[in-house]
């Protein structure tokens, strides 16, 4: 089989993109794009950086995936079921979409220790002002890999993924990768959204 090598240098402004040996999503410090590799061609993908009154100390990559939900057994019966047992998937089933934060970047047994961020966002999604580009890296998860592990987090919701599995139905729409600022205070990482913490070393394989 022929291994097709990808130069790390930005398709759409040739600039040089810096990514570590576990990176598999790539962001240009120049003109702010976000790329994958597919079968050794680049794919870009829509990147937004919120924006933040507070200087931030790090942008970090977070996926924020759109899924189709329905019913697979009698919709009354399932939707009475959630709105007991599960509210959001209840509220999700209504409106037939449901959107899930998923970090972009690996994490360490560290990252659930303190705030779990991507379930925050999630049950709780914050304001996005888009802003200007800053520096982002460390983009581990493509989008194939994202997609499962936000249906992963969404079986954790429901609290039983035999349930979830036989009774919804869920397909992926879209997404799109969204910088989170963050300050970072002596070992702790805070976004500067909803001021939501994690320790700066639940970030794999980097040093912040």
């Amino acid at each position: 089989m022929e291994i097709k090598l990808v130069p790390l240098r930005c398709p759409a402004c040739y600039e040089k993109i810096p990514a570590g040996e576990r990176e598999n999503v790539y962001f240009c410090p120049s003109c702010g794009k976000g790329f994958e590799v597919e079968k050794g061609e680049w794919r870009e993908m829509e990147v937004v950086y919120a924006s933040s009154r507070e200087k931030p100390f790090v942008y970090l990559p977070f996926w924020w995936i759109e899924y189709s939900i329905k019913a697979k057994e009698k919709r009354e019966e399932v939707e009475a079921f959630f709105k007991e047992t599960a509210p959001f998937l209840f509220n999700a089933l209504k409106e037939k979409k449901v959107k899930v934060w998923i970090p972009a970047f690996g994490t360490t047994n560290r990252y659930l220790l303190l705030d779990d961020i991507g379930l925050h966002f999630t049950l709780s999604p914050p304001e996005i002002k888009p802003g200007n580009l800053h520096p982002m890296k460390y983009g581990k998860y493509p989008l194939k890999e994202a997609v499962e592990i936000g249906k992963l987090i969404l079986a954790g919701i429901c609290g039983d993924f035999t349930v979830f599995e036989r009774r919804l139905d869920v397909e992926f729409l879209n997404g799109k990768i969204v910088g989170i600022p963050f300050a970072r205070e002596k070992g702790i990482l805070r976004e500067l959204l909803t001021g939501k913490r994690m320790f700066a070393d639940a970030v794999e394989g980097v040093s912040l």
